[in-house]
């Protein structure tokens, strides 16, 4: 059984409290902890280093798993998983220049800033979808994560990850290495679930809590990590970046995934109708945040 983590894998403090939900996973109980200085979520104990690279098969990609619900497989050439609001934002911010995909799936981010002229590459844990990527797109893509990738120093002038981050066991590493092979001013675009920020999840949290029970996710612990805008920008500030723009987003009532028992698919239908009208209005609550950062 992997040890219990007794630090945050964010700030380092040890300032942590139980959260009342967790997975379980290969007849283990995998509880979720938070760290009250900075905010941040995660799983302790965390599932091994092999047993992370396999929960990535290729019926992850296919489901749309690897976007959290929010796009279709990987394996379709379908620009319509790419956002092209998303692109526009990335150009007006840094018109041009070398672009790196962190988790790049099937490559369907690369090729749409390729033909917006960027050059690009891109790294993929998956060797069947970074296949797909160099098979469709013809995209320079190694198989493998960012720190055995070994890119040279100071190449990039964007990074973009797309539903990585939550993934990683620990982002801190994750971000000085992209410090490293970003140069001077470079843009760093993270897009990422905020789930636990959903005010369906903060009143669930409450209710457990007085009720002294966890809920149990159905779902392999894909997120090793669950951020809030408030974890996000303290990982960006503490590892050599700025935070130029943080946008939430939620889903709207209709598009809500009713995955839980009657009563809580009714109570988060309910809720999420406030909840979209608080996003929209004053960017609070989202249950996913794009952040866009530049290197200092």
């Amino acid at each position: 059984m992997p040890d219990l983590i007794t630090a945050c894998v964010v700030c380092t403090s040890s300032d942590l409290s139980d959260v009342p939900f967790g997975y379980n996973f290969k007849q283990k109980w995998l509880g979720v902890k938070e760290c009250n200085n900075c905010g941040i979520l995660f799983i302790s104990p965390q599932p091994a280093a092999q047993e992370l690279v396999e929960l990535y098969s290729r019926e992850y990609f296919e489901g749309g798993d690897y976007r959290c619900g929010h796009a279709e497989s990987c394996f379709e050439e379908s620009e319509r998983i790419v956002s092209q609001e998303l692109v526009e934002k990335i150009i007006s911010m840094q018109p041009k220049g070398i672009f790196l995909d962190i988790g790049c799936a099937g490559g369907q981010m690369l090729n749409a800033m390729r033909e917006r002229g960027y050059e690009t590459f891109g790294v993929e844990l998956s060797e069947e979808a970074a296949q797909s990527a160099r098979n469709k797109f013809q995209q320079n893509v190694i198989t493998g994560d960012i720190h055995t990738a070994k890119f040279e120093s100071n190449f990039f002038d964007v990074v973009f990850m797309g539903d990585v981050l939550e993934h990683v066991p620990d982002p801190i590493d994750v971000m000085k290495e992209i410090h490293r092979i970003t140069k001077s001013s470079a843009l760093v675009v993270i897009l990422c679930p905020t789930q636990t920020n959903a005010l369906f999840s903060r009143m669930g949290f409450v209710l457990y809590n007085m009720a002294g029970k966890k809920a149990t996710v159905n779902l392999p612990p894909y997120h090793l990590l669950e951020f809030r805008p408030k974890s996000m920008k303290y990982l960006i500030e503490h590892t050599g970046f700025s935070v130029l723009r943080s946008e939430g987003t939620t889903m709207k009532p209709s598009e809500i995934a009713q995955r839980n028992s009657h009563i809580q698919n009714i109570a988060k239908k309910i809720l999420q109708y406030p909840n979209y009208a608080l996003t929209k209005l004053c960017n609070v609550y989202g249950d996913r945040i794009n952040m866009f950062a530049r290197k200092k």
